[in-house]
């Protein structure tokens, strides 16, 4: 019989509660950061009445000087999912497509199916954040910040049991600091998705196979692009195979058992859709009429490729459907991929390509695609496997200060309601 690999404890070093203590340093600037922006800066009227994102009007539109805290972080998609939590989603007798009114478009008068685009485990969370926290915006705000720290903390304990507590904590670092990290700060579905993997993972790391896959089905339920992480628990009970056979049938149905438990979530989500479309699958014909798959996979992955580096010098710095950031963004990802194949685990790697490759796919354009790379968090640790211990403390530094006047820059264009991604 293989002998049975163990993690080794962490314990909650002083490493650790000095990581905690810089996350919510980080909340708090980006938390003051975003009034004074506010204050200071201007809000795109024009970028704010041609958005379809509006479930009610802020009280900035009125009145600029008035500025509210929780208001300012419920931008763009987080509208979808507020609107989503408070009403649900709309019946087929609902479902209309009343056009585009002067002003600001508010969800309840313009195309309501464009909710279908949208999972439904946040807006789930948030009603729940809500029974607590009466304000919806405020629920959403504190419950996007909590369980993204969460996250984060969880991340660096699945790190540190693989890596040095220092290569650990600067992993988490970058990543924390990553100019477009400024999505775990704000009430979207990456603090949420950033949660759900990190828990795939570590039940992965402790064999609990069927515990592995009920966090895939949230995953699921969660965002489109959550299909990636429905690889993890299989990969990983593969490899954990090929380095240990003992007991092979019980592993195996121990993750069919958790299958079945996590199709659950998707199983409840294509029966509401049934029941309030007659479509099962209605969800999955918005997301393809709002610009998925336009020009069939292959099309799509040329487009987003190749084509974007032939269009690269006439692309705006950073714009809606077209961007050098994003492409940039892809380049980085794809060079830590490479980078990444000796360094990372079988699982990682393949969650971290699956995860970039299938918005290249599925997408006509690269718009948010920024956003979309945060969630490869394994390519984080790369950089930090590269350079020499000696050399991180100052190097990791530099750099993370550097993201984060980035990431600043991201919450001045934000709150402000241009486009970030």
């Amino acid at each position: 019989m293989g002998q049975r690999s163990e993690l080794r404890p962490v314990r909650i070093s002083r490493q650790a509660k000095l990581l905690l203590a810089t996350l919510v340093a980080i909340k708090i600037l980006i938390a003051v950061g975003g009034v004074f922006f506010a204050r200071h800066g201007q809000l795109s009227r024009r970028d704010y009445e041609h958005n379809y994102h509006h479930h009610r009007l802020i009280d900035r539109y009125a009145n600029p000087a008035n500025i509210n805290f929780v208001e300012l972080w419920v931008t763009s998609d987080a509208q979808w999912y507020l609107a989503i939590a408070e009403d649900g989603y709309p019946t087929r007798e609902q479902l209309n497509n009343r056009g585009q009114s002067r002003g600001p478009k508010l969800i309840a008068n313009t195309d309501t199916r464009l909710k279908y685009a949208f999972f439904p485990l946040w807006p789930i969370t948030i009603r729940a954040a809500q029974s607590v926290i009466r304000d919806w915006n405020a629920a959403a705000y504190f419950a996007a910040n909590l369980i993204s720290v969460a996250a984060l903390m969880l991340l660096y304990r699945l790190l540190a049991q693989k890596m040095s507590q220092q290569a650990a904590i600067w992993s988490v670092v970058l990543l924390a600091t990553w100019p477009f990290a400024m999505f775990l700060h704000v009430p979207f579905t990456e603090s949420l998705f950033l949660f759900l993997s990190v828990l795939t993972f570590h039940a992965c790391a402790k064999r609990r196979w069927w515990l592995a896959a009920i966090w895939v089905g949230l995953g699921l339920v969660t965002r489109p692009n959550g299909l990636a992480l429905a690889i993890v628990p299989p990969l990983a009970l593969a490899v954990d195979l090929c380095r240990d056979r003992a007991q092979p049938w019980r592993r195996v149905g121990s993750l069919l058992f958790g299958a079945m438990l996590a199709a659950i979530p998707l199983g409840l989500f294509l029966w509401h859709n049934a029941v309030r479309t007659g479509d099962a699958f209605y969800f999955s014909r918005v997301i393809e009429w709002w610009g998925y798959n336009g020009g069939g996979h292959l099309q799509n992955l040329y487009k987003n490729t190749y084509g974007k580096l032939l269009e690269f010098p006439t692309l705006p710095g950073h714009g809606f459907h077209r961007s050098k950031i994003d492409f940039l963004v892809l380049v980085l990802a794809g060079l830590l991929l490479a980078l990444g194949v000796r360094r990372l685990s079988p699982t990682e790697w393949a969650y971290s390509a699956a995860i970039i490759v299938i918005p290249l796919l599925t997408k006509n354009d690269l718009m948010s695609f920024s956003r979309y790379a945060l969630m490869a968090w394994p390519l984080v640790t790369v950089p930090v496997g590269l350079i020499r211990p000696a050399l991180r403390s100052w190097t990791f530094a530099v750099m993370a200060v550097v993201f984060f006047a980035l990431q600043l820059w991201c919450v001045h264009e934000f709150v402000n309601w241009h486009w970030v991604a």
